[in-house]
């Protein structure tokens, strides 16, 4: 991962500037900022985010295998909504070798059980890859929103196809 690339996400969110870490992208080569976050949501992007939760009386949003959580922490700055993201490999997040986190990091154990997910919240999937495992949050999950983010137009890498 490109040192320049991590340390300007790292300080513009210190200084919590959710603005410019999106513009970030938009001036990267693409390729390091992919490293680091695999969909990079417009400010239209967010604004949806926010009134569909909003407007479907979610109380906030539980985002599953968020990795760094560096979208997460996007949409919880810029929308104002409460945000949890769930990870299930705590040994890989809490090591040396991964990236940094920009959010708290929860750990459900597999499969989850109905007291991992707030059925007030909206429940959201961003290029997941495992089918068994999005079949048991949907199992559990007795809220009334998903939301699934997968791969745009423009994205040229091959990602897993979930057999639903």
């Amino acid at each position: 991962m490109d040192g320049e690339f991590l340390y300007e996400v790292l300080e513009l969110t210190k200084e919590e500037n959710w603005k410019g870490v999106l513009k970030l992208n938009d001036e990267s080569d693409k390729i390091e900022a992919r490293n680091l976050l695999w969909v990079w949501p417009s400010e239209d992007n967010l604004r949806f985010i926010k009134d569909t939760v909003s407007n479907l009386n979610c109380v906030g949003i539980i985002s599953i295998g968020c990795g760094c959580g560096l979208l997460e922490w996007i949409i919880e700055k810029s929308t104002g909504l409460p945000l949890l993201g769930y990870e299930v490999n705590r040994e890989w997040w809490e090591s040396k070798y991964s990236p940094p986190t920009f959010i708290n990091l929860k750990y459900s154990k597999q499969p989850p059980d109905e007291t991992t997910l707030d059925p007030e919240y909206a429940l959201v999937f961003c290029y997941f890859n495992s089918g068994q495992a999005f079949r048991d949050y949907l199992r559990v999950y007795n809220g009334r929103v998903v939301i699934i983010i997968g791969p745009g137009e423009d994205l040229k890498q091959d990602m897993p196809k979930i057999a639903l």
